[in-house]
C-alpha cells in the first residue's frame, strides 16, 4: 500500500497565517479603546480641521512625539468608523498581514525561496506576545505603521540593488526608499534606527553581491543614512522631545537598561528557543551537519545572523527609556526574530526530511504557546471587560445627562486602588486620566471638561475643583453618580487651540 503524500509546508504555513489572522480578527470584534485611545483619537479629530492639519507639522502631540500622520490616520478612522473601535482594530489585523507580505518579499529578494518567504511571514504570525499589544491596541498604530514604511523602505532598497545588478538604473527604487522613510519618520522615531539595521543585513550577504550590486547597496545606504541624520538633527535640535524630570519619555543612562535587555531577550528569543526544542526532539535530521555544512547552509545561517544583528539595532532606542518597557516596543524587532527564522527553517526544510513536526509544525507550537500565555494575560488585566464597561458608562452619563449643560465639568473619583495585577484599577486601564477626551467624544462637543482624582475618597471629595457639574463614583470600571454632592457652577470650556 502506497504512503499518502504528506501536505506541502507551503500549504501548513499559510494555513498557520489563517488561523492567527482569524485569531486577531475574533479579538478585534471584542476590543475596545483604552488609555491612550481617548486623546490621540481626540486630537486626530483636531488635526482634520484647517487649524488641527496646519499645527501637526509643526507641534509635537499631547504625549511630546512628533507623529502627524498618525494624528491624521486617527482622524481618518474616527471619521470612517466613528467611535467603533472593532473596526478599526480590523484594520490593524489587515495591516500586519500587508507587512507580513512585505517580510516575505524581503526574504525572495535577498535570494530566499517562496516557502522561505512564507515561514519568515508566519513566524511573525505566531509570536502572539510581540504583537497583539499594537494590533488590540488602537494607539498603538504608531509601531503599526512604522514596521510598514520600515519593510518597504528595505523592500525598496533591495529592488535598488537588484536594478543595479540587471544593469537598470537604482535611482526609482532609492527615491521610493527614501519616501517610505520620511512617511516612517512622521509616524515613529524609532525608524531612526533602519540605516543600522540595513546595514546588518548587507553586511550577512556582503560576499555573495558582485561589484555592481555592492556599489548600488552603498549609494542606498549611504542615502538612507544622510536622510535619517537630517530626520535625527530635526527631533533633537528643532523639535526635540523634553528630557528633564519625569517626562514620559526620558532617556537616560542607567541599570533600568539591564532590566531592558532581558525583557527584550526574553520575549524575542522565546520563538527561536521552542523552535529549536521542539526540531531538535521531533525532527532531528534538520539539525544534521551536513544539512548546514554546504554553501547554502552558510547562507541561511549568515541571513539569521543578520536578522539577529537587525534585532538588536531595532530596540536602541528603547533601552534607555526610564521606566518599563512596553509590549508594543516589541513589534518591530519581531519582524527581523521572524525573518531569521524563516531563512533558516526554509533551508532545513529544502535539505533534510521532515520528522514528526516540519518547519510549520514547529512554528505552530510556539504559536499556541504564546497565544494562550498572551490571552491569559488579556483576561488577567480584564482587556475582555473593557467594551462593556464603556459602553455601560456611555449609557449612564447618556441617562442622567442626555444634553450637558454647556461648559460641563464631570470628575470621576478612583478610590479603588490595584483592582488588577498590573497594580491599576480597571478604571484608569481603561480611562487612564483621559476622561475629559472621552466625553468631548462621546458627546461630540468641544466644551465639556472631564477629569479624575484617584486616592482615599473624602481626600478627593475635598479636592473636587470649582465649577465641578457631577461626580461619579468609580469601582470596578463602573461608575455611579455620587448625587448627595451638591451641583457647582461649570467654568470654561475646552482650552482652545486642540485638545490636552
Amino acid at each position: 500500500m502506497s504512503t499518502p503524500a504528506r501536505p506541502s509546508p507551503l500549504l501548513f504555513t499559510r494555513a498557520l497565517i489563517a488561523c492567527a489572522l482569524a485569531l486577531q480578527l475574533a479579538g478585534a470584534a471584542i476590543g475596545s479603546f483604552r488609555a491612550d485611545d481617548w486623546t490621540n483619537l481626540e486630537r486626530g479629530r483636531w488635526a482634520l480641521t484647517p487649524e488641527g492639519f496646519a499645527a501637526i507639522w509643526t507641534g509635537l502631540n499631547p504625549f511630546t512625539l512628533y507623529r502627524p500622520l498618525v494624528d491624521l490616520w486617527h482622524g481618518a478612522m474616527l471619521a470612517v468608523f466613528g467611535l467603533n473601535a472593532a473596526p478599526m482594530l480590523a484594520v490593524m489585523a489587515l495591516l500586519l498581514l500587508a507587512q507580513t507580505v512585505l517580510l516575505a518579499r524581503l526574504a525572495r529578494e535577498r535570494g530566499g525561496s517562496a516557502l522561505a518567504g512564507a515561514l519568515a511571514a508566519a513566524a511573525m504570525w505566531t509570536q502572539a506576545n510581540t504583537f497583539t499589544w499594537t494590533t488590540q491596541w488602537v494607539s498603538n498604530v504608531t509601531g503599526s505603521l512604522l514596521a510598514l514604511f520600515s519593510l518597504l523602505a528595505l523592500v525598496q532598497h533591495h529592488r535598488a540593488v537588484r536594478a543595479a545588478s540587471s544593469g537598470r538604473s537604482a535611482l526609482p527604487a532609492i527615491a521610493a526608499m527614501l519616501a517610505s522613510f520620511v512617511a516612517g519618520a512622521l509616524c515613529k522615531e524609532e525608524i531612526v534606527l533602519l540605516p543600522a539595521a540595513l546595514a546588518a543585513l548587507e553586511m550577512a550577504r556582503w560576499r555573495r553581491l558582485d561589484e555592481r550590486q555592492r556599489s548600488a547597496a552603498t549609494r542606498s545606504w549611504l542615502a538612507l543614512s544622510v536622510t535619517a541624520a537630517v530626520y535625527l538633527w530635526f527631533r533633537t535640535q528643532l523639535l526635540p522631545t523634553p528630557q528633564a524630570g519625569e517626562t514620559r519619555y526620558h532617556l537616560q543612562i542607567g541599570t533600568h537598561m539591564f532590566y531592558s535587555v532581558g525583557y527584550f531577550a526574553l520575549h524575542l528569543g522565546a520563538m527561536p528557543a521552542v523552535v529549536w526544542a521542539v526540531t531538535r526532539a521531533a525532527w532531528p535530521a534538520a539539525h544534521a551537519r551536513s544539512v548546514w555544512d554546504s554553501p547554502q547552509g552558510r547562507a541561511a545561517r549568515e541571513e539569521a545572523l543578520g536578522a539577529a544583528l537587525w534585532a538588536a539595532a531595532a530596540i536602541l532606542l528603547y533601552l534607555p527609556i526610564s521606566g518599563r518597557p512596553g509590549f508594543g516596543y516589541l513589534y518591530m524587532p519581531a519582524f527581523a526574530v521572524a525573518y531569521g527564522a524563516g531563512r533558516l527553517l526554509a533551508h532545513a526544510a529544502e535539505h533534510a526530511a521532515p520528522g514528526r513536526a516540519g518547519p510549520a509544525g514547529a512554528l505552530a507550537v510556539h504559536g499556541a504557546i504564546a497565544t494562550l500565555l498572551t490571552a491569559a494575560g488579556l483576561v488577567a488585566g480584564q482587556w475582555h471587560t473593557f467594551a462593556p464597561l464603556t459602553r455601560e458608562a456611555w449609557a449612564t452619563l447618556d441617562r442622567e445627562w442626555p444634553s450637558p449643560p454647556a461648559g460641563a465639568r464631570f470628575v470621576f473619583l478612583d478610590p479603588s486602588g490595584p483592582e488588577t495585577f498590573v497594580g491599576r484599577s480597571v478604571f484608569n486601564l481603561v480611562f487612564d486620566g483621559a476622561t475629559g477626551s472621552m466625553l468631548r467624544l462621546h458627546y461630540d462637543r468641544d466644551d465639556l471638561q472631564g477629569s479624575t482624582l484617584y486616592g482615599p475618597l473624602e481626600k478627593s471629595l475635598a479636592a473636587l475643583p470649582e465649577g465641578t457639574t457631577a461626580v461619579y463614583l468609580t469601582s470596578l470600571g463602573r461608575i455611579e453618580r455620587l448625587v448627595n454632592v451638591p451641583p457647582r457652577r461649570a467654568d470654561d470650556g475646552a482650552v482652545p487651540g486642540g485638545p490636552r
